[in-house]
């Protein structure tokens, strides 16, 4: 039933997005191409990963590569940059607090 209910609660809300981009946008002429292009595109990814399982496993194998890759930035950045590159009120492994946040580019 929950998932029910999150799938609603989905098709509602993409239809309140677009609702919101209808009314702040300009009200010249637009190309129906792309707005019915990308409309079907968002309904068929949407419909792929509610009903067929197998579908939702690709995408959950994808998200697993990206925290994967997300976690391994992470640990090189406390590498380098040690206390610096950790959250506020977190400590390292052997006990450093903090210091804050920096941008590093």
């Amino acid at each position: 039933m929950e998932d029910f209910v999150y799938r609603w609660i989905s098709l509602i809300g993409f239809f309140v997005i677009l609702c919101i981009a209808w009314i702040t946008g300009t009200k010249t002429k637009i190309n129906l191409k792309t707005i019915l292009g990308s409309i079907i595109l968002a309904l068929t990814i949407g419909g792929l990963t509610f009903w067929l399982p197998w579908t939702r496993n690709i995408f959950q194998w994808r998200n697993n590569i990206l925290t994967s890759i997300l976690q391994a930035s992470q640990k090189g950045t406390v590498f380098l940059f040690g206390p610096l590159a950790i959250s506020p009120g977190q400590t390292l492994e052997d006990g450093t607090q903090s210091i804050g946040f920096i941008l590093a580019m």
